[in-house]
C-alpha cells in the first residue's frame, strides 16, 4: 500500500512536471526557495491600474502613476530589497570621501540598453552599428537632462539642492534660453561679466545662502558643465561600466538615498538626442530599457509587460508577462471582485460596500465571520503599517492668482446653480488669508464622517487616519530613534505640555502620552468638538470684521463661499461627501440645527461647496488651474530617506507651491490678529518662517539628531500653526482583507524612492494561499527581516 501510494504520488507529480514541457504558463517553483518550494506558479500576471500610463519621461514627471511603471524598466545604482535595507544595484562599488561629501561608484559592466521589442540598441557610430551598454556616462547624461532648466524637470531640485554647481548650470540654462527666446529684455546678458552678476542673483534667488560671486571667467565651464560635481573618472569598456562620481555642496549621509528616485536614473545621451527630450518617453518606442521588464503595449483599457531577456539579474524574475486593466471610472464597488471571479485579474481586495462580496468571504452564510478571522479561509487578513502617499487637506490661499491670471477661466466647477465668478473668488481669497480663518476651517472638518467612505465596519473607519506629515518608521536618528514617535513628538509635547507632561516629572514629556492622542489609525484625540469650535468661530469673525474695518472699499461679503474639492468625480461616490460638507457647514458656522445650506440661510458667515461638477475628465484640469479653495485631493510620498523629502514640499518655492497658490514673498501674505484680538497685524509672508526653519535644519548635516530636531520644528508649525495644511490619510497602514495568487515577499520594499513598485521579485501562483499558509510565511518573512536589519542595518551598500 505505502508503495501504491509512493507511486501514485510520484506519477502524479510526473504528470505536473510533463504538463509544465508543454504549457509554457506554468512552472514550479524551486526547491530551495525558502517560503513556496515545490508550488506550481504562472508566468503570466493579470491585475488592474488606476489610470492609462501619460508619460514614462523620467527625468521630467514625478507623478507617482507614472513612476510606478517605470521603475519596472529601469534599474539605478541602489535598490532596496525585500527586507527595505538599501543596497547595491547597478553600482557594484560604493565609496564615500571627505565625511560624506563625495561619493565614488563603480558601474555594473555588460548590462544592455534594449528596446521595446527586446532588440539591444545598437545606433551607428562611426558607420558600424554599436551595442549601447550602460555606463558612467548615462548618469551624467540624465543629470544634464533633468538640470536643463527649459526641459521643465520637476525632479530637478533633488540634483540642484545637493550637488555642487548643480544650481548654477541649472540656471544658466534658464538666463541662456531667455538670451535666446525672451526678447530685447535678456540681450544684455549676452555679455559674460553682465550674464555672472545675473546669475549670482538666480543662484541665490534658488537656493539661498551667500553669493557664489562668479565672474566672466567662470562662465564658459558652467555653461559646458564642467562645474557640476557629477564626473565620470573612470572611464567606461566597451561593454559599458566605468565610475561615477557625485560630489556635493555639503555633508549628506543620506545622499545615497536620492539614487533611488526616478532624477538619479541613466539615460543613454544618444538616444536622447535620437528622440529629443519632448518626445522622450511618449510611447513605448520612446524610451531604452535596461530593468526587469519592457512595455511592449499601452492603451486607454489595458498596459502589458513583457520580461526584459536580456536583464543581468533573470533569477530575480518570475513573470515573462503582465497585464494591467485600467479601473474604469463608472466601476462599482464590487467591480474588483467579479474581476477576480471571472478570471481576469489575480488578486482582489474586499470591500465592505460590497455587500455580497462581504458576506460571501468575510461573514459567510451563517455570519460568524469576521474581519479577523474571515469565513472564506483563502482571504488574507493582515493589519499593514507601509509608508505610503500622505494625503491631506490644502488650502489654496491665492487662488485668485493662480486661476485667474492672463488667459485662465475665472469658472469655478461649483454646485450646479451656484455661478462663482472672479468676484466671488477675491473675495474668498481675501478671506482665506487671515489666518483666524483658516484656522477654523481646518478645525470644523468632520474627520468622523469623512472616515466613514473608507469602511462600512465603524471601528476601521479612521485606520488610514494619520496625524502627522513624515510617518512614523520612515527614518531613525543616530541613537535608532524613530523621527517621528521622538522628535515630533517631543516637539508636540513642548506645546501642549499640560496635556502630555510625566506623571513625576511635569516639565519633561511623556512620549506615551503625546502618542495616545496624535498616533496613526485614529482621530478621536485631535477632532475639535462642535463646542470648542466657537472660540475659532469668534476669532475667525473678528478677523473678518478687522479686515473690513481696515479696507472700508474692499470688505470681506457674507457668506465667504468656500469650494471643496474632493476626491471623488463619479456620482456615487459624490454621496459620500454629500454629509461632510452638510456636517463641515453646521460646524463652521455653529449651526448645529440646520439641515439644508444655501446662499441664504440666516446666521451663516461661510457657505463650502463642493466641486460636484467634477469629473475623471476634468479632474486634472481643475488641480492644474487651482480652481478650488481646499482640497483633500493630493498625496505625497517621498523621493528619500530624511525628513526634508517631505517639509520641503511646503517651502517658498517648493513643490505645492504652483497647485496651492503658495508663489514666494511677493503675493502670498499672511494676516492675523494682534494680542488683544482687536485688529490685524501688518501682512506678513505666510510661509517664510517655516522656510527658513527648513533651511535651518537642512543646514545642519553634521549632527543628525539636531537635524531631526529642527525638522520637528518645522513639522509641528507646518500642522499646528500656520492653517493650510492638516494630514489625513494614508492607506498602506491599517487592516486589510484580501486574496490573491500574488506573493510579493521577495520584492524590494522600500520606504522612499521606486523600489516599492517594482515587480521583480514576484511570484503567481496557480492556486490561492490559504490563509492559514500565508501565516507561516509571513512569520517567516518577518523573522528573516528582523535578523537581516539588525545585522545591516537600513543601508547596507559600503
Amino acid at each position: 500500500m505505502k508503495k501504491t501510494m509512493k507511486v501514485l504520488g510520484l506519477a502524479l507529480l510526473a504528470g505536473t512536471l510533463a504538463a509544465c514541457v508543454n504549457d509554457t504558463s506554468v512552472g514550479i517553483i524551486p526547491s530551495d526557495n525558502q517560503y513556496f518550494p515545490g508550488k506550481a506558479h504562472k508566468y503570466e500576471y493579470k491585475t488592474l491600474v488606476g489610470t492609462a500610463i501619460e508619460d514614462l519621461n523620467y527625468l521630467k514627471t514625478q507623478a507617482g502613476a507614472s513612476a510606478a511603471h517605470f521603475a519596472n524598466f529601469e534599474d539605478g545604482l541602489l535598490v532596496h530589497n525585500s527586507y527595505g535595507v538599501l543596497e547595491k544595484n547597478l553600482a557594484t562599488k560604493v565609496t564615500q570621501v571627505n565625511n560624506y561629501k563625495q561619493f565614488d561608484i563603480d558601474i555594473r559592466t555588460d548590462v544592455p540598453w534594449v528596446r521595446y521589442d527586446g532588440t539591444q540598441y545598437a545606433p551607428i557610430i562611426n558607420g558600424k552599428a554599436t551595442p549601447q551598454f550602460v555606463s558612467a556616462d548615462d548618469f551624467v547624461a540624465s543629470a544634464k537632462a533633468v538640470l536643463t532648466q527649459p526641459n521643465g524637470s520637476e525632479t530637478a531640485y533633488l540634483i540642484y539642492t545637493f550637488v555642487e554647481g548643480a544650481a548654477a548650470y541649472y540656471q544658466a540654462t534658464f538666463l541662456t534660453d531667455k538670451i535666446l527666446n525672451g526678447g530685447s529684455a535678456y540681450a544684455k546678458y549676452k555679455d559674460d561679466g553682465e550674464f555672472a552678476k545675473k546669475l549670482n542673483s538666480l543662484v541665490v534667488e534658488l537656493i539661498g545662502g551667500n553669493s557664489p560671486n562668479y565672474s566672466a571667467s567662470d562662465i564658459p565651464d558652467i555653461k559646458n558643465f564642467k562645474r557640476v560635481g557629477i564626473e565620470v573618472v573612470n572611464q567606461p569598456g566597451e561593454k559599458g561600466g566605468g565610475t561615477i562620481r557625485y560630489r556635493l555642496t555639503n555633508s549628506a549621509s543620506y545622499f545615497p538615498t536620492l539614487f533611488t528616485y526616478s532624477c538619479y536614473l541613466p539615460v543613454n545621451a544618444i538616444f536622447l538626442k535620437e528622440v529629443r527630450f519632448s518626445y522622450f518617453g511618449s510611447d513605448k518606442d520612446k524610451l531604452l530599457y535596461n530593468g526587469p521588464f519592457r512595455l511592449t503595449a499601452s492603451d486607454e483599457v489595458e498596459i502589458v509587460y513583457e520580461r526584459n531577456k536580456s536583464y543581468w539579474k533573470p533569477e530575480v524574475v518570475h513573470l515573462d508577462t503582465i497585464r494591467f486593466k485600467v479601473y474604469p471610472a463608472d466601476a462599482g464597488y464590487n467591480y474588483t471582485r467579479t474581476e477576480f471571479e471571472e478570471g481576469r485579474i489575480d488578486g482582489f481586495t474586499i470591500n465592505t460596500k460590497d455587500s455580497e462580496g462581504w458576506q460571501k468571504y468575510i461573514e459567510g452564510p451563517d455570519g460568524t465571520g469576521t474581519i479577523l478571522e474571515p469565513y472564506d479561509p483563502y482571504v488574507n487578513s493582515r493589519d499593514y503599517d507601509q509608508i505610503d502617499y500622505v494625503y491631506g487637506l490644502h488650502v489654496n490661499v491665492n487662488r485668485a492668482s493662480n486661476s485667474l491670471s492672463g488667459t485662465k477661466s475665472a469658472k469655478s466647477y461649483a454646485t450646479t446653480g451656484f455661478n462663482t465668478n472672479v468676484t466671488t473668488v477675491k473675495n474668498t481669497e481675501k478671506a482665506l488669508f487671515l489666518q483666524e480663518v483658516r484656522e477654523l476651517l481646518i478645525a470644523s472638518f468632520d474627520l468622523a464622517q469623512y472616515t466613514k467612505r473608507y469602511s462600512e465596519l465603524p471601528e476601521y473607519q479612521a485606520q488610514y487616519m494619520i496625524n502627522t506629515y513624515v510617518p512614523r518608521g520612515f527614518v531613525i536618528d543616530d541613537n535608532g530613534n524613530d523621527y517621528t514617535k521622538t522628535h515630533y513628538y517631543e516637539e508636540w509635547g513642548k506645546h501642549n505640555l499640560d496635556r502630555v507632561a510625566q506623571d513625576d516629572n511635569p516639565t519633561k514629556v511623556d512620549l506615551d502620552k503625546v502618542d495616545e492622542i496624535i498616533k496613526q489609525g485614529q482621530y478621536a484625540n485631535v477632532l475639535a468638538s462642535y463646542d470648542a469650535l466657537e472660540p475659532l468661530r469668534e476669532k475667525a469673525n473678528a478677523a473678518i470684521e478687522a479686515y473690513n474695518v481696515a479696507n472700508p472699499t474692499k470688505q470681506i461679503t457674507l457668506p465667504i463661499n468656500i469650494e471643496f474639492f474632493s476626491i471623488w468625480t463619479d456620482d456615487e461616490s459624490k454621496k459620500e461627501d454629500s454629509p461632510l460638507i452638510t456636517s463641515w457647514n453646521q460646524r463652521i458656522n455653529g449651526l448645529a440645527n440646520v439641515t439644508t445650506f444655501t446662499k441664504t440661510t440666516p446666521g451663516m458667515t461661510f457657505f463650502i461647496i463642493p466641486t460636484t461638477d467634477a469629473t475623471t475628465s476634468n479632474y486634472e484640469t481643475i488641480t492644474n488651474n487651482g480652481n478650488f479653495d481646499i482640497s483633500a485631493t493630493w498625496g505625497w510620498g517621498p523621493d528619500y530617506g530624511d525628513p526634508m523629502s517631505y517639509m520641503n514640499t511646503f517651502t517658498i518655492g517648493g513643490d505645492w507651491s504652483s497647485i496651492f497658490g503658495y508663489i514666494g514673498d511677493e503675493n502670498t501674505h499672511n494676516l492675523r490678529l494682534n494680542a488683544e484680538g482687536t485688529a490685524l497685524l501688518p501682512a506678513e509672508s505666510l510661509l517664510s518662517a517655516y522656510t527658513a526653519k527648513v533651511n535651518e535644519a537642512n543646514a545642519e548635516y553634521e549632527d543628525i539628531n539636531t537635524r531631526f530636531d529642527l525638522f520637528a520644528e518645522a513639522e509641528y508649525m507646518l500642522i499646528n500653526e500656520l492653517a493650510v495644511f492638516r494630514p489625513l490619510t494614508m492607506t498602506g497602514q491599517g487592516r486589510q482583507v484580501s486574496i490573491s495568487r500574488a506573493v510579493g515577499y521577495e520584492s524590494p520594499s522600500g520606504a522612499y524612492g521606486l523600489s516599492s513598485s517594482r515587480l521583480d521579485g514576484l511570484w503567481v501562483l496557480v492556486d490561492k494561499l490559504l490563509r492559514s499558509e500565508r501565516q507561516v510565511v509571513i512569520e517567516k518573512y518577518d523573522a528573516n527581516k528582523a535578523a537581516y536589519t539588525a545585522e545591516y542595518g537600513a543601508i547596507n551598500i559600503y
